[in-house]
């Protein structure tokens, strides 16, 4: 049996509201949203519209975007509970298959970087697993925290 603590976004104050930690994830962001309309763009004119792409049609691209970035921001939660082990030990599992390069600070403190292109890495963007004696603390994006959740709870109960 385990339990889950609520997810709590680390930022404090005013940068809590802020979306982007970096000129590297800001800048990762616009290009990845400016090749999106320009394929979008690009299929739009060969079936044959023209001008169909306005300053509205990029705004709400824009902002059907933001949410992403919202997910990417850093997050925490505890494990506890006397199968905390037993569940850290899962998710560590899954993140071994997925390829992910596993860097151990120490036996306690572990942690995983993804293996993008060095464009789209920031620092924030890495997970971070911090065994104490009593909790596991996970510590990377929000919405990567959101499924290690579900999966913990789904798997070892939440009591």
């Amino acid at each position: 049996m385990i339990n889950v603590t609520k997810i709590e976004i680390l930022e404090k104050g005013i940068k809590r509201y802020i979306l982007f930690y970096s000129l590297t994830q800001f800048a990762s962001w616009l290009a990845t949203l400016l090749l999106v309309i320009f394929l979008f763009n690009s299929v739009v004119l060969l079936i044959g519209f023209k001008d169909i792409l306005s300053g509205a049609a990029i705004a709400v691209g824009m902002l059907c975007s933001l949410p992403a970035v919202a997910l990417a921001r850093q997050a925490s939660f505890k494990i506890c509970g006397p199968s905390r082990l037993q569940g850290y030990a899962a998710l560590q599992g899954r993140l071994d298959a997925t390829g992910l390069q596993k860097t151990a600070i120490s036996p306690k403190e572990i942690h995983y970087k993804y293996n993008f292109p060095k464009f789209l890495q920031w620092e924030k963007n890495h997970l971070t697993f911090l065994v104490n004696d009593d909790n596991v603390m996970v510590i990377g994006p929000y919405g990567v925290l959101m499924g290690f959740k579900k999966f913990l709870i789904k798997n070892f109960g939440d009591r």
